[in-house]
């Protein structure tokens, strides 16, 4: 979703993370949130809650473009 909201191709799945760091569109606080969905603390549910949290607020920040 972002590349195609920066009306870009999408990076290969290899090179996707460095390259989305240099669209000019991204939400806010973008670096700090991704790195927080990225990591991994336990194989829990709430684990996996915290991580779906961070990552729908982002995911909120694009739907509207």
């Amino acid at each position: 979703m972002l590349f195609a909201i920066n009306d870009e191709l999408v990076a290969d799945m290899k090179w996707q993370y460095y390259c989305v760091e240099r669209l000019t569109r991204l939400p806010q606080h973008f670096r700090e949130n991704i790195q927080e969905v990225m990591i991994l603390n336990e194989f829990s549910v709430e684990e996996i809650e915290r991580r779906k949290r961070v990552f729908m607020k982002m995911w909120q920040q694009m739907v509207p473009r």
